[in-house]
């Protein structure tokens, strides 16, 4: 049996849930922060290939269909949006449980048959973000929101529900957090927000040289812990 003397966690929450009344310490995820990095060459490839015009708005969303995905409502979201502008696209890339009632709900709803696309999941990943226009995550409950660190990291706008954690947030002017549920206070929250949205180009150099959440930050900052850990175990 092993004891550990060190806890670790991604956020705040899941290690107070995890935890309980134990010290912890929080390392957040990271990710290889170059290879999200946005691409005109990239966004111009995928929206050829899915038939996306520039006049057009690609919205996205990229997971593993599960309920606390909350899929159904983003869908639905997005079906509410294209009243307001026709222009919206979605663009839907995973697998899992959920697959048939997703495809159910797109079938049988005239604006989601011709404005919503499904993809199966995808290695190149990195290359969709760069098509999209900005990036929708309404979990019920996130560990930490991957996802939701790749889409900023990509200069995306990014809409999030208060199920995705704080620590998930690297950007000000792209993590959008929307309470409640209330469809139509999501479709002026984030119509308002691409309204005013920031230049995509003009701050993605900003954005890749914070590079606060990158894999090899975090990989520091977990080697500093077991350091930390052996000086004290010695001393």
């Amino acid at each position: 049996t092993i004891f550990p003397n060190v806890y670790v966690s991604p956020t705040q929450k899941s290690g107070s849930w995890v935890f309980r009344h134990k010290k912890f310490k929080v390392v957040k995820n990271g990710i290889d922060s170059k290879r999200f990095e946005f691409s005109n060459k990239n966004r111009k490839q995928i929206r050829d290939d899915l038939k996306i015009c520039d006049s057009q708005i690609l919205m996205g969303c990229f997971c593993r269909f599960v309920n606390t995905k909350r899929i159904p409502f983003a869908l639905t979201v997005f079906e509410k949006l294209v009243l307001y502008n026709p222009n919206f696209r979605f663009l839907l890339v995973g697998d899992g449980p959920m697959k048939t009632e997703i495809y159910k709900q797109i079938s049988g709803s005239p604006i989601l048959s011709t404005a919503a696309i499904v993809l199966d999941s995808k290695s190149d990943i990195e290359k969709y973000y760069s098509a999209l226009d900005c990036y929708i995550f309404p979990s019920s409950m996130e560990a930490f929101g991957m996802t939701a660190v790749e889409a900023q990291t990509n200069v995306l706008l990014t809409f999030v529900s208060s199920g995705i954690p704080i620590e998930a947030k690297i950007s000000q002017k792209l993590f959008k957090v929307i309470l409640g549920d209330n469809v139509d206070y999501w479709c002026k929250s984030i119509l308002k927000s691409i309204k005013n949205a920031p230049d995509r180009s003009a701050i993605s150099n900003s954005v890749s040289k914070n590079d606060i959440l990158s894999s090899k930050k975090m990989a520091k900052k977990v080697e500093q812990i077991y350091k930390s850990a052996l000086v004290e175990f010695h001393s």
